[in-house]
């Protein structure tokens, strides 16, 4: 196919259709924007920390006792994250709280050792975690707003499979959203497909202009004037990491915004 010729018979369609998928992209992030509603997530860190394994605690080179009563560990003891914090525009108050939060760990044969608040997004929400059982913990906050939440670790014993739970209900909330896996941190997805646009398109320039450089230098007796025939399979390149970068970005907007936990409560 000859490029020049396509190009030509559709100048008004390729930046017709950048200009679609710019719309597109935009739409979407307004529509974003404009939804006003309570969105609580609760991530759980899949990868658990093991400090002491039932096994093989005879080899253990510490000993843990527990504060309570002063008696010795003598089973599995893990340490899980988790973050839990209002994806959404509209604020959670402790009155929009209709069942208590609580976070579960397996069942009854799960202990909870020790837990503590790592991060949290503002001080004035008063985040807390109370322990009401033994393998649960209750959460209390005045409210949180937009990205308003905390990050916390528990400690416990009991079987290594178990999870972290969450139960509650919150007004205008059908369902809490639970995430179980490594979420996106803010702007990798884009930080990503940026660089990946910039080096293509910077590479292919560099390499463009070292190659009119070599060829005038070696043909300086009887140059060759720039033709489009020359170089137009070149040109295309910007344009599909432009297109490249784009569908990044609505694939950002469409997908991601559940899985980023906000910069504030990175442990």
């Amino acid at each position: 196919m000859n490029l020049k010729k396509f190009i030509t018979q559709n100048w008004i369609a390729i930046p017709s259709t950048i200009i679609a998928i710019v719309a597109l992209i935009y739409a979407v992030y307004a529509h974003r924007k404009s939804t006003y509603e309570r969105e609580p997530v609760f991530w759980s860190d899949p990868t658990k920390v093991q400090i002491l394994d039932a096994e093989r605690i005879s080899e253990a080179p510490i000993k843990v006792i527990r504060t309570k009563d002063g008696s010795e560990i003598t089973s599995n003891l893990l340490a899980a994250t988790f973050s839990f914090w209002n994806n959404g525009r509209k604020s959670i108050k402790k009155a929009h709280i209709l069942e208590d939060l609580k976070i579960t760990i397996g069942d009854s044969e799960n202990e909870i050792i020790d837990f503590k608040i790592l991060r949290t997004s503002r001080a004035l929400i008063n985040f807390e975690l109370t322990q009401d059982q033994r393998n649960s913990l209750g959460i209390v906050f005045d409210i949180l707003e937009e990205n308003d939440g905390a990050t916390a670790q528990i400690m416990y014993t009991g079987n290594t499979k178990s999870d972290l739970a969450i139960s509650g209900t919150i007004e205008e909330v059908r369902d809490i959203e639970t995430i179980q896996k490594r979420p996106a941190f803010h702007n990798e997805l884009l930080t990503f497909a940026a660089s990946i646009s910039t080096m293509l398109s910077f590479s292919i320039i560099g390499m463009l202009a070292i190659f009119i450089f070599i060829r005038k230098f070696f043909n300086r007796k009887r140059a060759e004037p720039i033709t489009w025939n020359s170089y137009k399979h070149i040109f295309i390149v910007p344009i599909l990491s432009l297109l490249f970068f784009l569908l990044i970005l609505l694939v950002y907007l469409l997908l991601a915004r559940n899985l980023i936990i906000p910069q504030s409560l990175l442990p």
